[in-house]
């Protein structure tokens, strides 16, 4: 038996695991930044929107190995993270960002979910 023929375009590990790399290093980035005093950070708020962000860096990390090694349970980080995403918009944005501050992320996690759920994609885990 033959293997289906791949789509056409970039190997899809390649593209998730690239842009998850930079988003995670974003991710440490505004750690650092809320953290390290340069944001105003008297709010707890802030204090946990920043410890939030090293661990959504992390989480990244681990979705990285899990897709280039294509296991099984790195789709459902992937989806885990980009709830977990907007969870950190929506905290953000109690803590006194406004919602146009955060629409370009949220749009970008709804494209990465949008991503994440087509066939080809999500059959690239169960393989």
């Amino acid at each position: 038996m033959t293997e289906p023929a791949a789509e056409p375009g970039p190997n899809p590990r390649i593209v998730v695991g690239f842009l998850a790399v930079i988003i995670a290093v974003q991710g440490f980035y505004a750690g650092v930044e809320i953290l390290g005093g340069g944001l105003d950070t008297t709010d707890p708020l802030m204090t946990v929107a920043g410890l939030a962000y090293f661990v959504y860096a992390a989480m990244l990390g681990v979705f990285v190995i899990g897709v280039w090694r294509k296991l099984r349970w790195a789709w459902a980080l992937g989806v885990a993270i980009v709830i977990f995403d907007l969870a950190l918009a929506g905290l953000q944005i109690l803590a006194g960002d406004t919602l146009e501050s955060r629409l370009l992320g949220l749009l970008i996690d709804a494209g990465i979910l949008y991503y994440l759920f087509k066939p080809s994609i999500r059959a690239m885990f169960t393989a």
